[in-house]
């Protein structure tokens, strides 16, 4: 996934494997509008939506974020979520677009 067209592919050459276990814990860097693909690569996991972009954003953008989520209906939390439009999916296999 080394771009956005091989993120929406689910085409995982040149991609990273960040961990095999759930709870995976990753710190996101870059400037603001920078995009970071992360996807699950157990099999169909990917094809499913279990898949995740997250794009760096303002400080003002996050406080709102935050304040968002703290407002919504409490669910359990864990340290990485990687979700699509039909599943949540605590993956085994998270892998970072190669950069």
């Amino acid at each position: 996934m080394s771009n956005k067209a091989a993120f929406d592919a689910c085409n995982f050459d040149g991609s990273t494997l960040i961990g095999k276990d759930s709870g995976v814990k990753h710190m996101v860097m870059g400037n603001i509008g920078d995009i970071h693909y992360f996807a699950c690569k157990v099999s169909g996991h990917c094809n499913e939506g279990q898949k995740l972009a997250v794009t760096i954003g303002t400080a003002a953008a996050a406080e709102k974020f935050a304040a968002d989520a703290a407002a919504a209906p409490k669910t359990p939390s864990l340290a990485v979520r990687v979700s699509g439009p039909k599943h949540v999916c605590m993956c085994a296999s998270i892998y970072r677009a190669g950069v």
